[in-house]
């Protein structure tokens, strides 16, 4: 048998992620918002640390954008984490490490688009 839910009990995010910029899709009780976050880091240097580890050094992570983005989740439901590059999984790691309750709610990381 299904279990009948109110629109009011949906609550879930999507990201939308690269390197310069995010947009948080938080959608509570049928009401969709909308948060951009933009990367402080400049292009030149997001490339010279993509050559850093391809290399194989150690880069440092961008914690303060991964950190403004975990602040615009803030959700209680399930969130899908998507877009090109490793920033997806960048932002998986952080959320691993300082927020391990929203990753609990991570439902899936994949390329491209969130529908």
């Amino acid at each position: 048998m299904f279990q009948k839910v109110s629109v009011s009990e949906i609550h879930h995010a999507k990201v939308w992620i690269d390197h310069s910029e995010a947009t948080v899709s938080r959608i509570r009780g049928g009401v969709e918002s909308d948060v951009k976050v933009h990367s402080h880091a400049s292009l030149q240097r997001l490339r010279h640390l993509r050559t850093r580890r391809e290399a194989g050094g150690n880069i440092p992570d961008n914690a303060d954008f991964n950190q403004r983005i975990a602040g615009a989740l803030d959700t209680d439901g399930d969130v899908v984490i998507a877009g090109p590059g490793s920033a997806k999984l960048e932002l998986r790691a952080y959320l691993e490490q300082h927020r391990p309750h929203v990753t609990a709610q991570v439902e899936g990381v994949t390329a491209g688009h969130t529908t």
